[in-house]
């Protein structure tokens, strides 16, 4: 083989047969954590129906990352056409997003901003980022007291749901046709368990 193909050729027949001579012994290191996501989403949704994916979508990624004391610096959303093309941005903040309304808010104002109203849609993903822990935390006096209520109200629904089960606690706009988290409760990674 080496003869025919060159170096190439041995690799090839090594692959073939399943041999693999990489070395096991060091550990994998992940630099930049993140955490997200995406759904390819059971019909063709209109610009109003998306905004309750989005607001299932970053409850459930932020209540994962809350659960391991992280605040992202990074978030990311991306919104696909149900033909060709879509949307994506990423937004930063050294200081870290502190709550959902937040982000909810800066990502519907792009989204809403840059999608075309009249076509409809099929994917969306979220990630979060460049996580910081959430014990570093920048106090200022200028704070909205409002998101810092949402803050403290998170904080207690995570405990809640932690307790009893992610979908016992959840948006009344995930009621509506519009909203996956009831058709998608049983599921694991998207496949019927």
């Amino acid at each position: 083989m080496k003869r025919d193909f060159g170096v190439i050729g041995v690799d090839l027949h090594l692959h073939a047969n399943g041999i693999d001579e990489s070395v096991i012994r060091n550990p994998h290191r992940i630099y930049d954590k993140s955490l997200g996501k995406s759904q390819i989403l059971m019909r063709d949704y209109s610009m109003n129906e998306l905004k309750t994916v989005l607001n299932e979508q970053v409850d459930e990624v932020y209540f994962r990352s809350r659960k391991l004391n992280l605040y992202p610096t990074r978030i990311s959303v991306s919104v696909g056409y149900a033909d060709v093309g879509g949307v994506r941005k990423q937004f930063t903040n050294k200081t870290g997003f502190m709550n959902t309304y937040v982000i909810t808010q800066l990502l519907w104002d792009y989204l809403s901003q840059w999608l075309e109203p009249d076509r409809l849609y099929r994917t969306m993903a979220i990630s979060f980022g460049k996580f910081i822990p959430n014990q570093i935390k920048q106090l200022s006096l200028f704070d909205d007291p409002y998101q810092i209520k949402t803050e403290t109200l998170e904080n207690h629904l995570d405990f809640i749901r932690m307790k009893y089960g992610k979908d016992v606690v959840m948006r009344g706009s995930s009621l509506l046709n519009s909203g996956t988290l009831l058709e998608r409760k049983g599921l694991i990674a998207g496949h019927k368990a």
